[in-house]
């Protein structure tokens, strides 16, 4: 029943026609613009849900939906599954300020995109990303992580491209951490995952050449 009504939110918010809008502004490179755009969505959102005291959670898709509403269930929490434009209009933000090298001020909006999206790898990498960025590492790789795994409920090829971006965003930090052993496995992961992937294969050549030698 959530995983339905969060499909029939999506069909049925009039707010998704402005935000593809603004995603098709941001798509053809007018981050300014898309970023303007979103900012009466939000408000719209937040206005509609002003008064909700339970627990919010963007259904992105029916398997993700299903988990939040079993983790509350879980944790004896009241929870309901709003419409996944809000999070999309929310991760828009964060992406169109991080694009205008304003990593600082896109944060927080990526950071309630995954808050209310838990489960949804896409986000979790955005998010990893833009604490890579600051030099932030331990919520960097904690994010990272965290798309690794719940990218496991997606069919391929969106598991693999979500799974192998996180451990190449891991790998990345290790090796500025000196973990070359660590970040080396990372990349061999992506491998295992992708065969094909050639980013993967250029950092364990640079890992090969760049760590220090035994003696």
């Amino acid at each position: 029943m959530p995983a339905v009504a969060a499909d029939k939110a999506r069909r049925e918010d009039p707010l998704v026609k402005p935000l593809n809008a603004a995603m098709v502004l941001m798509t053809q490179g007018h981050a300014a613009e898309a970023s303007a755009a979103v900012d009466p969505i939000l408000a719209a959102y937040e206005a509609q849900f002003a008064s909700e005291q339970r627990q919010m959670y963007c259904g992105m898709s029916p398997p993700q939906t299903l988990l939040y509403m079993i983790m509350a269930a879980k944790e004896k929490r009241s929870a309901i599954a709003v419409s996944p434009g809000w999070c999309d209009a929310l991760f828009l933000k964060g992406f169109s300020l991080i694009d205008q090298k304003q990593v600082e001020a896109g944060l927080p909006f990526l950071a309630r995109a995954a808050a209310m999206a838990p489960a949804h790898a896409h986000y979790l990498n955005e998010l990893g990303y833009a604490y890579q960025t600051l030099r932030r590492s331990p919520e960097s790789l904690t994010a990272y992580g965290s798309a690794a795994d719940y990218a496991n409920i997606l069919d391929n090829p969106a598991k693999t491209i979500e799974q192998t971006r996180a451990w190449r965003g891991m790998g990345y930090i290790l090796v500025e951490q000196g973990k070359w052993d660590e970040a080396a496995e990372m990349y061999r992961k992506c491998l295992k995952s992708d065969p094909n992937d050639a980013k993967a294969k250029g950092e364990l050549r640079y890992i090969a050449q760049a760590r220090p030698k035994a003696t």
